[in-house]
């Protein structure tokens, strides 16, 4: 080690004045440029990204805290009985899909028969169906129809079953 050290100092003082200067200029240039780049550049590059990140991490804890709250309120919702369920689709039925529409009931499923229904009062009833009844559609089977000698209103036709969530 102390072999090449000496190699090194011989060959520095064999220089010119001016030599060493640009060797040392040289030198500088490379140590500068390896600060920049190793050190300076990725510490600007993270303060520069800084606020971005921030401003993204602070909307994903905003999802984070209202899915929270949602998943709270769930929970608060009192639960319901399969035969209360069951009793509060029939109503929905009658009310909101007229008298064409029809319910029919296999365990935890509840198979809704639509004719002529608005599609205003299907998505309320649907709303309502899982509010108030604990049931989610498991599976929808639509036709659209209108009435004679209309093209405005658009009716639905068909069937749609739902998933009855409740306690025993």
């Amino acid at each position: 080690m102390s072999n090449s050290l000496q190699t090194m100092t011989n060959l520095w003082q064999r220089l010119q004045s001016r030599e060493q200067w640009a060797v040392g200029a040289a030198l500088g240039f490379v140590f500068s440029a390896s600060i920049w780049v190793w050190l300076v550049k990725p510490a600007l590059h993270t303060l520069s990204t800084a606020a971005a990140q921030h401003a993204v991490a602070d909307a994903q804890l905003a999802a984070m805290q209202q899915m929270a709250a949602a998943a709270q309120a769930a929970r608060s919702v009192p639960q319901v009985s399969t035969d209360e369920s069951v009793r509060v689709l029939e109503s929905l039925v009658k009310a909101q899909l007229g008298a064409g529409s029809g319910l029919s009931v296999a365990g935890d499923q509840a198979s809704v028969t639509l004719k002529g229904v608005p599609a205003q009062s299907l998505l309320s009833f649907v709303q309502s169906a899982r509010v108030q009844a604990r049931a989610l559609p498991a599976q929808v089977s639509l036709q659209r129809s209108a009435p004679a000698g209309t093209t405005t209103a658009v009716l639905w036709d068909g069937r749609l079953t739902l998933s009855i969530y409740t306690t025993p």
